[in-house]
């Protein structure tokens, strides 16, 4: 399942640091920065919510998005000159109950943008790590899979049990 999804969704500059480290566990990496280019941006975008909330600058995904090329380069331009630097985030409080609120941060475009494509990064490094019993945080293994796996496995013990009484 883990080549799978390496296989079919990675541009192939991050499948070939995913095959490097599942050939080598104890591999090093470094100048990650230049995978933060324009195509893999462009491949992070197009997996951003297009209805997400606008950040503080007021950019919406479809906004960004008619000048697509053009931001992309520049976003690259500034990290390459390393005078990128994140945007406040916009602060909304949502009601709890009990006249209480919650506060969410809500990140610009380009920071989310941003973040996923580090994201990616990190995970075609380290997926090939986990056991395919650790979920969490995972491609295709989050909270509801478990929970729902776990029940499976409980319901088969409950039926194997209940045959032996």
């Amino acid at each position: 399942m883990r080549n799978r999804w390496v296989a079919t969704h990675m541009p192939t500059t991050l499948q070939g640091i995913s095959n490097r480290a599942r050939g080598n566990k104890q591999a090093q990496f470094g100048g990650l920065y230049r995978l933060l280019n324009v195509e893999n941006l462009r491949w992070c975008f197009y997996q951003l919510r297009k209805t997400a909330a606008v950040g503080v600058d007021k950019v919406s995904f479809y906004d960004y998005e008619q000048n697509l090329d053009e931001n992309l380069n520049n976003l690259v331009d500034k990290l390459k000159a390393k005078s990128y630097h994140a945007n406040l985030i916009r602060r909304k409080h949502i009601p709890k109950g009990n006249c209480k609120t919650r506060a969410l941060g809500i990140p610009t475009l380009e920071d989310k943008l941003l973040q996923l494509a580090c994201a990616k990064v990190l995970t075609a490094i380290y997926e090939n790590h986990f056991l395919d019993c650790s979920w969490g945080y995972r491609p295709r293994r989050g909270g509801k899979e478990a929970s729902y796996r776990l029940s499976m496995e409980l319901y088969d013990a409950m039926a194997m049990l209940s045959k032996l009484i």
